[in-house]
Formats: structure tokens, sequence, C-alpha cells
């Protein structure tokens, strides 16, 4: 086991202030073939045609008054030339559309107009002056001239639209012309392409401003960053961002295997060089991976392939992440490994790919019981808390689309046990949910038998969360 030193490319700002990470997404190799599957060799759309504009919306975490994009061609084979770039505020109603008027073209090595990234490399563009608020959506509109092929790309924390049937370049047009979202869905795993784009920095005026990194499988692979970044911001701290580089399927000890394994990307210890340390301004992570390690093993379709594990191999993967995030002053806070009880993996629309065992669950309890008592890491987060009143294997009902993965509301739920004290925030934070004690509006009635159709009180819940949330950004922006 190593860590591999990919550091981004810095630059330094003659201006005040300090460099925070203000969005970001981790690469992973885009290239998948289908040729084992379906007897020819068909990729999944990883060449845009000649002509193609893409647009990226993303929330940004951090506020301040410039910004740098970075790009990523990594695991490309050939170089990537982008031959236009900007930034704008997106509109908050039509599909694909920014606000007319704020657009701004992205410039690189001292103002050229187009970047070409070597195969294997990385970028950085040249600072621009463009004020973000944290929590606003931003659009990075990218047109490519040439027909590309994409092996680079990340899968969240952002939406790609490309457009169709234009030619020329629409970066700075308010509205793309006949977009296509770039996702792919399966189960339980929603992946929206990122290609090239892979983080944004923000110049904050504060110089005490800082970045927490939250560093995980698909169990991070939702809103849970932006809720954080919420309970930051009603705490009254406006120079604190949360970024989010989370891949479905990803490893502590190892990559991914099966059909779609370049997905899973390189292991958590081969990406945390590039996914945090190197991360501007970054001064916390939390982390939470190792159900794939545990489970992968045991799943059907990669039976054989994926590498098996013992506690001790993942509790030392888990010491070696914490000495090298110390010795970048880096502190390091473990998230246990939440209940799954009930879960089945769909492969390709068929079930029953992973199932929960009594050994798998004895294993994740060994290893939650090292990550409750050890002494390398700064502190752990307790997803006990998580599980149902009477049954600590599952997942609380409401909290999860598959008793594994967390629904929007679990999402909002892991963010709220996170000790706002532990990771240096002062000053009393509003939750969204006590999940504790399980609280909701009583007019909800969620502890009782009578309490009607679920799929009805989860309609309730998100109108509740969403009012709750809006109430929180009003009162911010006051």
């Amino acid at each position: 086991m190593y860590i591999k030193d990919h550091a981004m490319a810095e630059k330094s700002a003659d201006n005040s202030g300090k460099w925070i990470g203000g969005w970001g997404t981790s690469p992973v190799d885009f290239y998948i073939s289908l040729k084992d599957y379906l007897k020819k060799d068909i990729s999944l759309f990883n060449v845009l045609k000649a002509g193609t504009t893409t647009r990226t919306e993303f929330t940004v975490t951090a506020s301040g008054k410039m910004i740098r994009l970075n790009f990523s061609n990594e695991y490309g084979k050939t170089p990537v030339t982008i031959h236009a770039v900007s930034i704008a505020r997106t509109d908050p109603v039509d599909t694909a559309c920014i606000i007319g008027g704020t657009a701004q073209n992205v410039t690189f090595d001292g103002g050229k107009t187009s970047l070409t990234i070597p195969a294997g490399k990385t970028a950085v563009s040249d600072e621009i002056e463009f004020p973000t608020s944290a929590l606003e959506k931003l659009s990075v509109s990218l047109f490519f001239e040439n027909q590309t092929v994409v092996n680079t790309s990340g899968l969240y924390s952002a939406v790609t639209y490309i457009s169709k049937k234009v030619k020329s370049s629409q970066i700075n047009r308010p509205s793309l012309r006949s977009p296509k979202k770039l996702c792919l869905s399966s189960g339980s795993m929603a992946c929206n392409f990122v290609p090239f784009l892979c983080g944004i920095d923000v110049l904050s005026e504060s110089e005490d401003a800082y970045s927490i990194v939250m560093f995980g499988d698909s169990t991070f692979c939702n809103d849970a960053f932006i809720h954080l970044t919420e309970r930051i911001l009603t705490a009254g701290h406006t120079d604190i961002s949360v970024v989010n580089k989370a891949i479905s399927g990803n490893k502590l000890l190892h990559r991914g295997y099966g059909l779609i394994g370049n997905f899973y990307g390189d292991s958590a210890i081969r990406r945390f060089s590039r996914d945090v340390l190197n991360q501007a301004g970054v001064k916390a992570v939390i982390i939470k991976i190792g159900i794939n390690d545990i489970t992968h093993p045991n799943i059907i379709s990669m039976k054989g392939q994926v590498p098996t594990v013992t506690v001790k191999d993942l509790t030392d993967g888990y010491t070696l992440l914490a000495e090298a995030a110390h010795e970048k002053g880096i502190k390091i806070y473990l998230s246990k490994i939440a209940p799954w009880n009930g879960y089945e993996r769909d492969f390709l629309g068929k079930k029953g790919d992973l199932t929960w065992t009594k050994e798998q669950y004895d294993f994740c309890c060994a290893v939650n019981r090292w990550i409750e008592n050890n002494d390398v890491c700064d502190g752990f987060i307790d997803t006990d808390e998580l599980a149902e009143p009477n049954d600590i294997t599952r997942l609380y009902k409401p909290f999860t689309t598959d008793c594994m993965h967390f629904s929007p509301l679990g999402a909002i739920a892991f963010s709220d046990i996170i000790d706002l004290n532990m990771l240096g925030i002062d000053g009393p934070a509003q939750t969204l949910i006590d999940t504790k004690y399980r609280y909701f509006p009583k007019e909800m009635n969620l502890r009782t038998e009578e309490s009607g159709n679920f799929g009805e009180q989860f309609d309730q819940i998100k109108g509740f969360i969403s009012q709750m949330t809006d109430h929180m950004r009003f009162k911010m922006k006051k």
C-alpha cells in the first residue's frame, strides 16, 4: 500500500485572503467496454462529437472574490483540447440554462482562451475575478471544436448536459440548445458524468478560511456535503467550505473490479493525495469507506475477482491515511460503517447479486469497534444513531433508499450527527432533524403503525425539509 503524490497544479495569488476548495468531484477512468457482455466492443458514450458544448451545474460551498478551475486528463491516452470555457450563475428555473449577462470567459496560462491537457496530467485556469456566495449554483460550460475522447470524468456532485444539433460554441448562450443529460442509472446508483472538470477553488477574504473534505464511497454520493455546509453557515461561519470527493463502489484498499470496475475508481489509499492532501486549504477530512472492501468479494457477479481483506488490513489502511493526513496538518475523522441489513444489490436488473449476512455484519462490527477506540484518528462519527430504534443492524427506514444508501432525508440526518465542535467550529448549529430521538412534527405521526403509506410519509418529509431549508437560507441572507 502506498499514497501516490499526485499534486494538483497550484498558483500563487497576490491578493489577500486564502484559497480553499469550493466544489469538487473525484475523477475516474471513464472508459467502460461492454465487449465481454455483449460480445462486441461497444463503449459507453465516451466520445464527444465535434462542435459539442457541455454545461456542468453544481453548488459551490465557499464564499469569496476570485476563483480558479481545476481540470484533469489523468486517465487520458492522448492530449485533450478544450477550445473555450466560461463560468456563469445557473438559472434556477430552466434546464441547462444560465442567467443572462453573468457568463465570464475563463483563460489559461496568462490569457489563452483554450486549454490543452497532456495525457495523464492536470491543469489549472488563470485566477478569475468572479465573486461567489456559499450554496449558490454555478455552471461551467466547455466547447470542444474537435471530436474528443473522454477518458477522465467525475461521476457525482454535479449534473452535466451536452448540446445537440449545434456545432458552434454555446458557452455564453443563456440556453443550451436541445440539452441532453449525461447520466447513467443502475439500481441505486446514478452517475452524472462531469468530463474533465474536477474542482473549483475560491479565494476567501479570510486568512483563517479552510476546507473540509468528505471522502468516501456511494454512501457519500449525495447532498450530505451541502447540508453540512448549511449547518456551518447557520453557526455563523462563512469562511469554511465542504468539498465532496466520493466515488460509488470505491474501496479503501483495492481498485474497482467487474463490468463497471473503472467507475469504482482507484483505491482510497491511492487517491488520497489527489483528493484530500492536495486540495486547496484543507484542514479536516471526514472519511466513510470500507463497506465495499468487506462486501465486494461476496458479490456473485464478481466472484473470485475481488481480493479478500481482513479487519487488520482495513485498520492498517485507515492508519496509513491518518498518518498521511497528520503529516500535512490535517485532522481526520472516521465514520463507522452504517447498518445495511436488508440490502440487495441490483445488477443488470436482477436483485440478489449481494445480500446481507451475519458474517459480514460481524466483520463490520469488528471494524467499527476499532474506529470507536483507535488512537490514531482525531474522532469518529457514530452511525448507530441512524439505525432503526429496535434493530441496530438496519438503517432507519426514512433514512435510506435501499437499506444501504442514504435517502435525501438520510443525507441530512448524517450531516446532523457530525459534531461541529469536533471540526473546530464554535457556536450552536441549527439541525434539521434530531436523529437521536427521531423527532418529526407531530402531525406526521411516523411512530405508529397507523401512520399510512410510506410513500406519502416520505413526500411529507421532503416537503417539511424543503420548508426548513428555505427558511434557513432566508435567515442567512437577511
